[in-house]
C-alpha cells in the first residue's frame, strides 16, 4: 500500500513537472501595469504606469554614509509615451501566463531580490532567485522593463522624499 502511494505521488509530479506552462492572459488595453522589486524588505523599485500614460516611479536612494536600511524613497511623477506603454507590456508579458498562479521555482537561490508584476488589479509574484527554465524569459523582461522606466523617470522632478532610516537603539 505504502509503495503504491509513493510510486502514485511520484507519478503526479512527474505529471506537473512535464506540463506545459499555462496559456497567457490575454492583455487588456485599458489596464494599468506596474512592478516591484524588494530584497530583505527593503524596496528597490516600485512603478505603475495608468492606461493613459501617467507614470508613478519610486526608487531607494542610498545615504551617504551608505547603510542598506537607511535610505530615501525618491517618488517621480510624470508621463509616458504610449509606444513605451507597449513597450513596457510587451517586455512583461512572459510573466502574463503565471497571473493566478506562480511561477515555477526550482531550483531557488536565497537571498535574491523578489516583487510582484501588476495588470490591473491582478498581478503574479516573483523572485529573482528562481532558477528554473521558465523563469529565463520573465527574469530578462522584467530587467529590460525596469531598465526603461528608470531611463523615462531619469528627467523627471523629484515630487517626494520619504527619508526611511533603521531604528536606533
Amino acid at each position: 500500500m505504502r509503495i503504491g502511494l509513493t510510486l502514485a505521488a511520484w507519478s503526479v509530479l512527474a505529471g506537473c513537472a512535464a506540463a506545459p506552462p499555462p496559456p497567457a492572459a490575454a492583455p487588456v488595453a485599458e489596464e494599468s501595469l506596474g512592478l516591484s522589486i524588494n530584497s530583505w524588505g527593503k524596496p528597490l523599485f516600485d512603478w505603475t504606469v495608468s492606461a493613459s500614460g501617467d507614470a508613478v516611479y519610486t526608487y531607494a536612494r542610498p545615504t551617504i554614509p551608505a547603510k542598506f536600511f537607511d535610505y530615501d524613497l525618491v517618488t517621480k511623477r510624470f508621463r509616458i509615451a504610449a509606444a513605451d506603454l507597449q513597450r513596457l507590456r510587451a517586455l512583461l508579458s512572459p510573466a502574463r501566463r503565471y497571473l493566478g498562479g506562480t511561477i515555477p521555482c526550482e531550483p531557488v537561490m536565497t537571498d535574491a531580490a523578489y516583487g510582484r508584476i501588476l495588470w490591473g488589479e491582478r498581478s503574479v509574484s516573483y523572485n529573482l532567485g528562481c532558477a528554473s527554465k521558465e523563469t529565463g524569459p520573465v527574469h530578462d523582461g522584467l530587467g529590460a522593463a525596469q531598465d526603461l522606466m528608470e531611463r523615462l523617470a531619469r528627467d523627471a522632478p523629484e515630487a517626494e522624499v520619504k527619508p526611511v532610516r533603521e531604528p536606533t537603539g
